[in-house]
């Protein structure tokens, strides 16, 4: 999905630019701020495929927003709009290799043409993997989509999502259950996901595996790690605890069939997918779990989990203060920064001279 960051302090202008794009290309995400800082945060959380700015903006500026993005992000695909008439600003604008410049009132015929055609033009190779075709010597071609669709399927799913490391959609099987998915919920998991991988990495990296569950008032999510990336599952109608047994044994049937797929895709190595591989006896023992009882299933599924390694109260007390200790003195996130961060993003004042 290709991503669109909108700068412009005059939010319902700002809005309006949103909607016009939207209509452009279908699988937009489109995202709206009001100042140049918040941009830079966003583009550094997520890539930004074009950036569209104003150049009046509160704090930094238009012009000032290109030069710093410039810097970090060579090819980035920008267009500039701005309600000022200044020679000196037209004199400026060839230096910042924009992809188009335009006045306003905006003339959005032009505008949108503009920007299909930046979009057309962006390299194959970042379509977000949507050759997802895999030649297989046996049987037909598998698609890494029509897995996910089955996925879906056999959980009556909403969706069935699969997240890369930075958070890009790789494939999406259904709809997303909130507008704004991508942008508010998106980073959350991915932290999730980040979390569980090193836990996983550090309890058994080769037997180890984790599925998240949230039960909500409207949906209910699951967040199973595949190597790096993630797959999120989205289920409504059922309390979360009862949708775990089938959630578990739908996702273990896919798995090895997706760490194929992804790795014959490039998007991970071989050597990651003998780390991931689930091990025979939890394959088979989820099998087997198809034709039982309830009380059966939840019976064998103890059994299953109680062949895992034990923590003793005490081992498990030192991990997790020992997570923290690690997490204080490392800890970045888009809620927090520290000054040096805030500083390196130019983000702070400019320091006065002595």
């Amino acid at each position: 999905m290709r991503r669109i960051l909108i700068v412009d302090d005059a939010l319902d202008f700002g809005k309006l630019l949103r909607s016009a794009v939207m209509s452009v290309a279908p699988n937009l995400q489109v995202l709206v701020v009001p100042s140049a800082e918040q941009a830079v945060l966003e583009a550094a959380f997520q890539a930004v495929d074009l950036l569209i700015a104003d150049i009046r903006l509160p704090g930094m500026s238009g012009v000032e927003l290109v030069q710093k993005m410039r810097r970090r992000y060579p090819d980035l695909k920008i267009l500039l709009i701005t309600g000022m008439k200044d020679e000196k600003l037209e004199q400026v604008i060839p230096s910042l290799r924009v992809q188009g410049f335009f006045q306003k009132p905006l003339d959005v015929p032009v505008f949108l043409e503009a920007v299909r055609t930046i979009l057309e033009e962006l390299p194959e190779t970042e379509r977000e993997f949507a050759l997802d075709t895999v030649e297989t010597e046996e049987g037909p071609p598998v698609r890494l989509s029509d897995i996910l669709a089955g996925l879906r399927k056999s959980l009556s799913a909403q969706a069935v999502i699969l997240l890369d490391e930075r958070g890009r959609a790789v494939v999406v099987a259904g709809d997303y259950p909130v507008v704004d998915f991508e942008t508010a919920w998106v980073p959350l998991l991915m932290a999730v996901q980040s979390a569980t991988a090193k836990v996983t990495r550090l309890l058994d990296p080769a037997n180890a595996r984790c599925i998240s569950v949230w039960q909500g008032k409207d949906f209910n999510l699951f967040l199973s790690p595949i190597a790096d990336l993630a797959l999120v599952l989205v289920l409504k109608g059922e309390d979360a605890a009862r949708q775990l047994d089938k959630a578990l044994q739908e996702t273990m049937k896919v798995y090895a069939d997706v760490l194929t797929c992804l790795t014959e895709m490039g998007v991970i190595t071989p050597s990651e997918v003998a780390a991931e591989a689930p091990p025979e006896a939890i394959v088979q023992a989820l099998s087997e779990l198809e034709e039982a009882t309830p009380e059966e299933a939840q019976k064998d599924l103890e059994a299953l989990f109680a062949q895992s390694a034990f923590l003793k109260r005490e081992e498990a007390d030192a991990f997790w203060e020992a997570a923290v200790s690690d997490l204080e003195a490392n800890f970045t996130s888009s809620d927090a920064l520290s000054y040096d961060e805030a500083r390196r993003l130019g983000l702070t004042p400019p320091e006065s001279e002595s």
